[in-house]
């Protein structure tokens, strides 16, 4: 019995077999004279491009690691030297006598700060900030986007004058993905603090001007991102050095923190 003729779709400008198995988006009659290969070599094109993406992310190196190392490349390093003085009220970690020292500026929902803290800032302070190489400051500098950020910068401050600033700002950097559904307040819970005089001191602003003498500070310097750092040797009233910006690895830390240790100073 012969076989009954396949009807052409509408539009179609290939043979009717061929128009048959095509989707409707590839039916499209061309006009006269007109080539299909720019459109062959584009879609070919992109196609190899999604496939080559795709592979790069999961082959040889899981994505989280590959996105782990992008975010920790290294970062500029300013060739202006700056002086930054020190309050009677600051958050400090390490010797005073310390020959260098390492401010940091930071927001707890900077997802770039909870790296610096949780991965980078450990080694730091095995290497440096125990042996009494470095002391280690810590400044707020809230961004304007992320609308917990200044709430946490309270909040770590309240609870240091319980003897609690490192415990919540560790926790609050361990956690900052649930700053936004929990709130400071909350990831608080956890510590032993005296509740009433906490939430108080949240309530009340007590240490506001302090976070908003840390942001001064910060635009005084030209920082507008964080993490932002200033490394340099210690000083009578503070520190002298350079500024330091963005997420860096351990290993270019450990070579700025050495120079400064050797020459007193850091050469970019």
């Amino acid at each position: 019995m012969p076989s009954r003729p396949q009807k052409i779709p509408p539009g179609c400008s290939f043979p009717a077999q061929t128009c048959a198995t095509l989707p409707f988006w590839a039916r499209v009659k061309r006009p006269a004279g007109v080539s299909m290969k720019p459109l062959a070599i584009f879609v070919s094109g992109s196609l190899l491009g999604v496939c080559l993406t795709v592979a790069a992310l999961y082959v040889k190196e899981p994505l989280s690691k590959r996105l782990t190392a992008l975010l920790s490349r290294p970062r500029t390093t300013d060739t202006t030297r700056v002086k930054l003085a020190l309050r009677t009220h600051e958050a400090v970690m390490g010797s005073d006598s310390a020959a260098a020292t390492l401010v940091e500026f930071s927001d707890f929902q900077c997802r770039y700060c909870a790296i610096f803290r949780t991965k980078v800032f450990p080694q730091i302070k095995t290497k440096f900030i125990d042996p009494g190489k470095l002391r280690f400051i810590h400044r707020h500098l809230p961004l304007s986007m992320h609308r917990n950020a200044k709430v946490a910068a309270q909040a770590a401050v309240c609870a240091g004058d319980q003897g609690q600033y490192w415990a919540l700002s560790d926790l609050m950097f361990s956690r900052s993905s649930c700053l936004e559904c929990q709130g400071a307040i909350e990831l608080s819970k956890v510590l032993e603090l005296d509740r009433k005089s906490f939430e108080a001191c949240l309530s009340s602003n007590a240490h506001m001007d302090e976070i908003e003498k840390d942001m001064e500070s910060a635009e005084q310097l030209q920082i507008d991102g964080t993490p932002s750092f200033v490394l340099g040797r210690t000083t009578a009233h503070g520190v002298e050095g350079v500024v330091l910006r963005g997420l860096m690895p351990f290993a270019q830390f450990e070579t700025q923190i050495n120079a400064v240790l050797k020459s007193g100073s850091l050469k970019p």
